[in-house]
């Protein structure tokens, strides 16, 4: 992964050779207080990894679909997800969000 980017989490499973394992990688994220090569936040759904890539390519809201975090599947820790995701990508230097 590129610093900045996203993957989803069959993609990370796939990484690591467990192609079934995307769960398992959604909750070792959750647990785990410290990600330094890829933070929990940039990690999202496949379906929502690409709804923000099909958004990206067509001008639309990237991160409307983010996924669970840290353990909730909707509400406040969501929202936050979704708001340090645009965060990032404005901050960085690019009004879009950066994707693989």
């Amino acid at each position: 992964m590129q610093p900045g980017s996203c993957a989803s989490y069959g993609d990370i499973a796939g990484v690591i050779g467990v192609p079934r394992g995307a769960q398992a990688v959604g909750n070792a994220l959750r647990r785990n207080p410290v990600l330094l090569m890829t933070p929990c936040h940039r990690v999202l759904p496949a379906s929502a990894l690409e709804a923000a890539k099909r958004a990206k390519r067509l001008g639309g809201k990237p991160y409307e679909a983010v996924g669970g975090f840290s353990g909730a599947m909707t509400g406040p820790l969501t929202d936050l997800k979704r708001h340090m995701l645009i965060w990032e990508a404005e901050r960085f230097g690019s009004a879009e969000p950066a994707l693989f």
